[in-house]
């Protein structure tokens, strides 16, 4: 009821009890996600949920109460141009949530069809793909959308629905690009540009990349490059998966492919002749130098 009262411009006390409930669960799902979630290193503790699970009513038709409250309160700011801050905290903990009941169900991968991670970016798709926003005011909703990968997906399934095409990776936007890039309208390279960005950040392509590069330069070990990179040497790669910190996973021979193919733009093997991936894959002559 909070939610439906919110979406007018007539009840502002709605409003302010709106921001207080997503204050709550906010500060609730941050306890949550850093103390309580059940992962590989705390897998002793009981299973557990923030308080947002509770409020949409559990795993009980999960994604269409979703849909029904926080989705419809994110469509109608757009469509009214209201404030989006709770609506974009809320879908961000929903993304989170149900990445997390993936992966307790085994269904961690970004890759996957049915999957509640899925089924959450199919429905944000359709509030863009039903929306009258330009093309910048698409790129720039998509760029707010956090989780990285759920911005990723929706940028995916949205090419695929409406343009057929099957991208997952940057080696499949090179293929595409030649034709693609002078074909399309705004909007389409709006989704194609935040994909490819997404993809990266989602994976640390660059950052992986610019670590394993400056690690081959230098005559000393490279502890401090990027935080966490120190991991990449200690960390034995045996498994096809790689488990990301956001409770989701990727397939590991398609970030090596997305790797190489980057390298390849740094080195100046290839170059790009529409100039659309010049903001990726770019011309390095070292790794610290661009």
């Amino acid at each position: 009821q909070v939610l439906s009262r919110a979406q007018t411009d007539t009840d502002p006390a709605a409003k302010v009890m709106l921001g207080l409930i997503v204050n709550i669960c906010h500060k609730d799902f941050q306890i949550w996600w850093k103390h309580y979630r059940k992962t590989d290193c705390k897998d002793s503790r009981d299973l557990s949920y923030p308080l947002l699970f509770f409020l949409l009513n559990g795993k009980r038709s999960l994604i269409d109460n979703i849909s029904r409250s926080i989705l419809q309160l994110y469509k109608t700011s757009l469509d009214k141009d209201m404030d989006l801050s709770c609506a974009r905290k809320l879908m961000s903990m929903s993304g989170m949530l149900v990445a997390y009941l993936d992966l307790m169900e085994k269904n961690g991968s970004l890759n996957k069809p049915e999957t509640l991670k899925m089924r959450l970016a199919a429905e944000i798709e359709e509030v863009f793909r039903k929306s009258t926003l330009t093309a910048d005011e698409i790129y720039m909703e998509l760029n707010l959308l956090r989780p990285s990968w759920l911005s990723m997906l929706v940028s995916r399934l949205h090419l695929a629905g409406q343009n057929n095409m099957e991208i997952s990776s940057i080696v499949d936007v090179e293929k595409h690009i030649d034709t693609l890039v002078p074909a399309c309208n705004p909007s389409t390279l709006a989704f194609i540009d935040n994909f490819m960005v997404k993809l990266c950040s989602t994976l640390n392509l660059h950052t992986i990349l610019r670590t394993v590069w400056k690690r081959e330069e230098a005559d000393e070990e490279v502890h401090s490059l990027f935080a966490g990179m120190n991991r990449l040497k200690k960390t034995e790669h045996k498994s096809k998966i790689i488990k990301l910190r956001s409770d989701v996973n990727v397939n590991k021979e398609l970030v090596v492919q997305d790797i190489n193919a980057i390298a390849k733009y740094h080195n100046q093997i290839k170059e790009d002749s529409t100039g659309f991936m010049n903001k990726l894959c770019f011309k390095m002559t070292d790794s610290n130098h661009f």
